[in-house]
């Protein structure tokens, strides 16, 4: 008998059975230091690489918790991979040059609205 995934609101997800996840950290197993460390890229590298592969905006790559009151951001092996990926292809001088002119943007709209 084959088996798929479903998300709610796909066909056949009325018939599903579900899997209850013990623990949503061990999905989200990444902070952001080790999802770098584990890539080999540095810190700069990987927060562009972040930004340019919109790691934060995928629902299945980047999830935020709240731990003891404090905001955790997380990432899972999916962003982990897609991170090696980039890295192999040779996307990181891309990266930076993106994140550089995003960040520059940035600073130019912080300095506008002081104005």
């Amino acid at each position: 008998m084959p088996v798929r995934v479903v998300r709610p609101g796909e066909d056949g997800a009325a018939d599903a059975a579900s899997i209850l996840k013990i623990s949503e950290l061990d999905f989200w197993c990444f902070n952001f230091k080790e999802l770098i460390s584990r890539a080999g890229v540095p810190s700069y590298e990987g927060e562009a690489l972040v930004f340019l592969l919109g790691l934060k905006e995928d629902d299945d790559c980047f999830k935020v918790f709240e731990l003891s009151k404090q905001v955790h951001g997380r990432y899972s092996g999916r962003a982990l991979a897609l991170v090696r990926d980039a890295k192999s292809a040779g996307r990181i001088e891309e990266a930076r040059a993106a994140f550089s002119q995003h960040r520059r943007a940035q600073q130019a709209a912080k300095k506008a609205a002081k104005v």
